[in-house]
């Protein structure tokens, strides 16, 4: 999947990455929600732009991530695969041209508590 760090370009990070930060380690399997591609777009830039470290390489900023959630339980199988259909929905919707690019709207919603109210 691509993603777009913070000098602008665009690079390829494994799907499996992408699935694992959709994951919140902390939560069971049902509490973990499908998202939408803009929300995946969303969340996989935030996250991620919070480990990347621009003095690394890309392989080796990917790596560190790895790392870091490698320390966590492995998540379930249904977790995965929910998470996976999100990544899946990023890859077929999002245009390279919009890659990292988030309305500040979507993520006002994307943190309200109510389900509802954030899918529509």
């Amino acid at each position: 999947m691509l993603i777009r760090i913070g000098t602008g370009e665009l690079i390829e990070i494994p799907e499996e990455l992408g699935a694992l930060v959709l994951i919140d380690p902390f939560s069971s399997s049902s509490d973990q929600p499908e998202f939408s591609a803009e929300e995946v777009n969303a969340l996989v830039h935030s996250i991620l732009g919070t480990y990347f470290d621009p003095e690394l390489s890309h392989q080796e900023n990917i790596n560190k991530v790895k790392e870091i959630y490698a320390q966590f339980e492995p998540p379930s199988a249904e977790a995965l695969s929910i998470a996976r259909k999100s990544i899946e929905a990023y890859v077929k919707e999002i245009e390279p041209a919009q890659v990292g690019m988030v309305d500040g709207e979507l993520v006002d919603l994307m943190f309200i508590d109510n389900t509802k109210q954030r899918l529509g």
